[in-house]
């Protein structure tokens, strides 16, 4: 292990300062996102922590051949934090979505849903408070002090960063061939939804790939970068109508009509 940048060749210090830029980046993206939250718990902080916290994983995973981080630095550890916001989220969703259309004006349903958001925003706090949670940051932080890399960071960081890539890629024929119908969302099985929902991270995921290995100097990519968030956005529309759907079937209960109705007009 190297505790010190790579300096054989420009190219290799260029890459090896790319991985600490990332791991910095995400991390300082995710604690500020965090302080705000804390502050004034809103939609918009919640949405930026669990965003800095993919774009971490993702970097932690496609370095993983030129930095030696600390053992507690994982991506499980870092998803299992993400996952752990995730019901605020859709909660915060689901308001989001009835507010831009107007529905949330009808006094039940808007207190219901008020209620289902007091109920887990209080697990939020102690969910960024855990010591799992502060042990991993504690350990990112020291290593972007005193940064350790493998021998691959030294002889070729370039190759090996680009391999790393192309085993994360996602194949592309994966990437295409799914349509669905979006009037038959109330109805759709629940395992084709969970296949564009795959889909959406994958092409999440393929983007944020093309943004670190452009950052690293490994060349324009051959996808457009913008197409992928064009991708990306259109299926999560679709995925915000289903946490939609889901949320008012779970917090308004057996009232399943007025759910399913409100879910197909938003559609």
């Amino acid at each position: 292990d190297l505790h010190s940048f790579p300096t054989r060749r420009s190219s290799d210090l260029h890459i090896a300062r790319s991985a600490h830029i990332a791991f910095a980046t995400g991390l300082s993206a995710f604690r500020a996102a965090r302080a705000v939250w804390l502050v004034q718990p809103d939609a918009e902080a919640l949405h930026d922590a669990r965003v800095a916290l993919r774009r971490l994983r993702t970097a932690l995973a496609a370095y993983e051949a030129l930095v030696r981080v600390p053992f507690r630095v994982k991506p499980a550890s870092i998803r299992r934090l993400s996952r752990r916001l995730a019901p605020l989220r859709d909660v915060d969703v689901a308001i989001q979505e009835l507010q831009l259309s107007g529905d949330l004006c009808e006094p039940e349903l808007r207190d219901r849903l008020e209620q289902a958001r007091e109920r887990v925003r209080g697990d939020v706090g102690p969910t960024f408070h855990r010591r799992g949670a502060r042990r991993w940051q504690r350990a990112m932080q020291r290593w972007l002090r005193a940064p350790a890399f493998t021998k691959s960071a030294m002889v070729d960081a370039r190759g090996a960063l680009s391999a790393r890539i192309e085993q994360l890629w996602p194949p592309l024929d994966a990437l295409s061939g799914w349509a669905i119908d979006a009037s038959d969302l109330a109805t759709a099985a629940a395992e084709a939804l969970d296949e564009l929902h795959r889909l959406r991270r994958r092409f999440r995921d393929a983007r944020y790939l093309l943004e670190l290995g452009s950052a690293a100097g490994l060349g324009e990519p051959h996808l457009s970068i913008a197409h992928f968030q064009q991708l990306q956005d259109g299926l999560g529309g679709l995925q915000d109508l289903r946490v939609l759907r889901d949320t008012l079937v779970r917090e308004v209960g057996p009232d399943w009509a007025k759910a399913a109705q409100i879910g197909r007009a938003h559609v």
